[in-house]
């Protein structure tokens, strides 16, 4: 997850430049269920917004809160860093 996690947002920030909605909630609903699966269910909710509203077309919620996505995306990545001592 951790090795994996800056990529996957990577993806989202390009699928949501190019419009690419039906890959952006699919991608989306990747990192929700790995999320989920190491206990960071704070930011899988935060991320199942975002496949929500691309399932939905929901570009405004995408663009608006993107940044926030990233942010929590960083303070998890930084929570793992901690515990796995890099």
């Amino acid at each position: 997850f951790y090795n994996n996690l800056e990529d996957k947002i990577n993806l989202l920030f390009d699928f949501k430049i190019s419009n690419d909605l039906e890959k952006y909630g699919s991608c989306a609903k990747e990192l929700k269920n790995l999320a989920n699966r190491i206990g960071y269910n704070s930011f899988a909710n935060i991320v199942q917004d975002h496949e929500q509203a691309a399932n939905e077309k929901n570009t405004e919620f995408i663009i608006k809160n993107y940044i926030k996505l990233k942010m929590e995306s960083n303070k998890v990545k930084d929570l793992l860093k901690k515990y796995l001592g890099k």
